[in-house]
């Protein structure tokens, strides 16, 4: 065995990812699979063979697997986390046709045992995304057509049966990755019932799990979770951790801005303050107008300037960011409520924002927005210079769609040639796709 684990530490990844070598190393490690995992030694060198290896390499060391007791395992659970990453990939990225049951199976077959295991959960949440398309990395999803369309609602039954005993933080992370590939209102209700007090927001190990399943409440939860906070809003605006959950909160429950308002002592914060920020954002939705001129004038027109200089466009570095949401919501408003913000945003419009998110979000916010087609169409002529860097970021499609329905020929031109990369780009898709009677999942974007 000593002998075996020099041989996969002394492999060189960088040079070896020749089909026929990476069958060479298979036989070499065969019969040896768990200990090799399961090695600090190893496992790294088995992780890597992974990533460089085909369907039919990955599926048959799959097939030697003891998943049940490995995914139990910290090392072990990482190797099969990057099998289904890499399953992922070919299935959703690359379009090949893949038998995905082989991995499902073993996971549904411990899904009521496995959930709330500190290790074995992990393999549980790739389940839920390889079966419902979607990739979870941090707060983005990135969605693409599942290719076993309705499964991932097959688990909801289950999943509702086991809310009521979770008390793991890994199991309630676990949950959050089924409801984002599975948005479900009756299971939000049924965790913030079970679970949802104003003290578990401000433990660390739950604050995060409630303060992102806020966005996927229905109604019901939402009106259970401000009957119990509603007299703890100022508190938690200034507990620690209950802060970044009531500022979630307030911005997904606009029904409730007035009241927040209210509760809120503003005299605590200043303009930089997420409280105040998402207080004005809700406001926004909620068309309050009278309490966001209060808000507004409070802390966004400083001196007689206008409210992009005093917010996206007067902060340096990824600060400013944030604001671009709520300045977009902004741009909903009809002239005579938004504060001359579409004027404003057009006079301070810089070419470094098209570096950013915000500022990009903040340019959809604008062509969404109310100012009239030929205010748009002018601000297209101004922009047109700079569409060589619009036109380099892929996620930025949108952008040209907009400028081209107001005006701009350089920017048709570029959709088109975007299209036909498109087209070329799936004639050289992997000869596995081709060879399937199914129909290639399509990427349907980040949400």
């Amino acid at each position: 065995m000593n002998s075996l684990k020099e041989y996969v530490k002394n492999i060189d990844f960088e040079v070896v990812d020749d089909s026929e070598i990476l069958d060479n190393v298979y036989k070499e490690i065969q019969g040896n699979e768990k200990e090799l995992m399961l090695d600090t030694e190893t496992t790294h060198q088995i992780e890597t063979l992974i990533r460089k290896s085909n369907s039919r390499q990955i599926l048959d060391f799959f097939k030697k697997l003891d998943v049940e007791r490995l995914m139990s395992k910290k090392l072990g659970s990482r190797v099969i986390e990057v099998i289904y990453d890499a399953v992922f990939d070919m299935v959703y990225i690359r379009r090949q046709n893949i038998d995905i049951d082989m991995l499902v199976k073993p996971a549904e077959d411990v899904l009521v045992t496995k959930f709330s295991d500190t290790n074995a959960t992990h393999i549980i949440r790739k389940l839920f995304q390889l079966v419902s398309g979607k990739r979870i990395l941090d707060d983005k999803i990135q969605s693409f057509n599942s290719v076993r369309p309705g499964h991932i609602e097959k688990y909801k039954e289950i999943i509702t049966g086991l809310i009521p005993n979770l008390s793991k933080e890994d199991s309630f992370i676990t949950l959050l990755t089924y409801l984002y590939c599975c948005r479900s209102k009756s299971i939000v209700y049924e965790v913030v019932k079970h679970h949802f007090t104003w003290i578990k927001v401000c433990d660390p190990s739950m604050s995060y799990f409630f303060e992102k399943i806020v966005r996927l409440a229905g109604r019901k939860a939402k009106k259970y979770i401000f009957e119990n906070i509603k007299d703890k809003v100022m508190e938690l605006c200034k507990e620690k951790y209950g802060n970044y959950f009531i500022g979630e909160f307030i911005l997904w429950y606009h029904q409730k801005a007035d009241y927040f308002f209210e509760a809120i002592d503003l005299s605590e914060f200043d303009k930089n303050s997420n409280i105040v920020m998402k207080l004005t954002h809700s406001l926004l939705k909620a068309r309050s107008y009278p309490n966001i001129d209060k808000i507004v004038k409070g802390f966004y027109l400083e001196n007689g300037n206008d409210i992009i200089s005093c917010t996206f466009g007067g902060v340096e570095g990824n600060f400013k960011q944030k604001y671009a949401p709520m300045l977009c919501e902004l741009m909903k408003l009809p002239n005579e409520n938004n504060y001359g913000i579409n004027v404003a945003f057009r006079r301070n419009f810089s070419s470094r924002w098209i570096r950013s998110k915000g500022g990009i979000e903040l340019l959809r916010g604008y062509y969404e927005g109310v100012d009239d087609g030929r205010s748009k169409r002018n601000f297209t002529k101004q922009i047109e210079e700079h569409l060589p860097l619009i036109a380099s970021r892929t996620e930025n499609n949108i952008i040209l769609e907009f400028m081209r329905m107001y005006g701009s020929q350089k920017a048709g031109i570029e959709i088109r040639k975007r299209h036909q990369s498109a087209k070329k780009d799936i004639s050289t898709k992997p000869k596995e796709y081709f060879q399937s009677t199914k129909p290639a999942p399509r990427y349907v974007g980040t949400l």
